[in-house]
């Protein structure tokens, strides 16, 4: 979160800092704090009035996806979680994080490569594969020595994340920089229908 309060000039008294009963409510101050992102930004984050509008309807579309319970049952897992958020830190709730597979895989974020978000997504799947082929193992022998049970596996629901595209919503909720891309790119079309522009950019019309 500093790097929302340094580089995107969000004051420090619009950080969380609550303690969160259900996981509805912490995706709900994400996405109450990637609209004051929004707001509070400067250093030519807008590039026009048709850009801060596509970037404004992308965050109420994405605080709509966190509100309505009917869209929400389709990627939120579990409800019931507790969480805090002190200072800086988030503390995450385990049955709604840890099954989702990390972005680290390919060490540069997708909003950094170079060769675009798709390319991204190429290699990060045949990363990713391998590193589930790998934590499946493990858990296989986890399994045979009783220290793991079958329902605890998180190699299926990893796959399972990445397959349906949940990885993007935890990702875009977390990442404000790169919040924009990854919804157009990656979210809008899946809960919202397809748009008249194959243009990300205009997607929003």
């Amino acid at each position: 979160m500093n790097e929302v309060v340094q580089l995107g000039t969000v004051p420090r008294s619009k950080i969380p800092n609550s303690i969160y009963s259900k996981a509805s409510s912490y995706f709900n101050a994400l996405a109450e704090l990637q609209l004051s992102h929004l707001i509070s930004q400067r250093n030519d984050f807008v590039d026009s009035e048709d850009d801060c509008r596509r970037k404004f309807m992308a965050r109420l579309l994405f605080r709509r996806l966190v509100q309505d319970r009917r869209l929400r049952e389709k990627w939120l897992c579990h409800e019931r979680a507790s969480l805090w958020w002190t200072g800086n830190l988030p503390i995450k709730p385990q049955s709604n994080f840890l099954t989702h597979p990390i972005w680290r895989l390919l060490v540069k974020k997708p909003e950094y490569w170079s060769q675009g978000l798709e390319d991204w997504c190429t290699q990060y799947d045949k990363r990713l594969e391998t590193f589930l082929q790998e934590m499946n193992d493990c858990e296989d022998e986890a399994i045979r020595a009783g220290q793991l049970m079958e329902t605890q596996r998180l190699s299926g629901p990893m796959r399972d994340s990445w397959k349906s595209g949940d990885f993007w919503i935890m990702y875009a909720a977390r990442n404000n920089f790169a919040f924009d891309s990854v919804y157009w790119g990656k979210i809008d079309q899946r809960f919202f229908g397809s748009t008249q522009s194959l243009d990300p950019d205009n997607a929003w019309k």
